[in-house]
């Protein structure tokens, strides 16, 4: 994102301190991020927040760009008022995640922030209505392979991301139609996971994007693929996702 300027000190703690902190805790947090040896914090992204733009907002935290060795980083802010006392444990989901290809890299992380990959690119809404005026669909399901190997990835490891019926804003698309998933804050690996069964829900019926999808795609809705998502959730082995993955595949081949 070039031409982003860094924030004032006070810029900076509207948004260290979001939504209210006091001065004791403002202070303790300005302590605790020195040891990201961050450069400085950038104003940039699509959100506004505090009349600043960031890159995201959620329940549990924003996210800002941020500039550390002369690179832009992403950093996750912890909300002073969020569920969640402490960003560790979605620090280590990312990790897991890490480990298998999976969410932007991670490379800090302490109670209150997540330092990782900033990913640049368009939600995967935003990408979708943008791609299909311009891309045939191989390109268009391509991208939705991807985000299903990826969702497989998870599955085999034993973590469940959450939140895969939604992922309008939780996944980047960037220039060369790599998707990301982002936001791990309710990730776990003490329940059993669902990514690929979720995932191919909200791709396919009941959501924002599978009204988008189901012109390209309309054989892949609930009698088509139920049965195949069946076979995948009692038996989630590679071999019933390639199945499933095929028979997504053909329906559009065969149109």
């Amino acid at each position: 994102m070039a031409g982003s300027q860094f924030l004032t000190e006070d810029q900076e703690n509207q948004l260290l301190g979001y939504p209210r902190i006091s001065p004791v805790e403002q202070q303790a947090r300005r302590q605790e991020l020195t040891a990201f040896g961050l450069e400085g914090i950038c104003q940039a992204g699509e959100q506004s927040l505090c009349d600043l733009q960031i890159l995201g907002l959620g329940y549990v935290g924003l996210v800002v760009l941020v500039i550390r060795e002369g690179k832009q980083f992403a950093l996750k802010i912890r909300r002073t008022n969020a569920k969640r006392e402490s960003l560790l444990p979605e620090a280590k989901a990312i990790r897991q995640a890490n480990k298998v290809g999976v969410a932007p890299k991670i490379y800090q992380a302490s109670d209150n922030f997540i330092l990782m990959d900033f990913i640049e690119g368009k939600s995967f809404l935003e990408w979708l209505q943008w791609a299909i005026a311009k891309y045939p669909t191989s390109i268009i399901l391509d991208v939705i392979n991807n985000l299903l190997e990826q969702a497989y990835k998870l599955d085999q490891i034993g973590l469940d991301r959450d939140d895969m019926k939604c992922i309008t804003k939780d996944v980047i698309v960037t220039a060369t139609h790599q998707p990301v998933l982002l936001d791990f804050s309710n990730a776990s690996g003490d329940r059993r996971p669902q990514n690929v069964t979720a995932l191919v829900q909200g791709l396919f019926w009941g959501s924002v994007i599978a009204k988008y999808l189901k012109p390209l795609l309309p054989h892949c809705n609930q009698e088509q693929l139920l049965s195949h998502l069946r076979h995948y959730k009692g038996h989630p082995n590679r071999t019933n996702f390639d199945t499933l993955k095929q028979a997504i595949t053909l329906s559009s081949l065969n149109l």
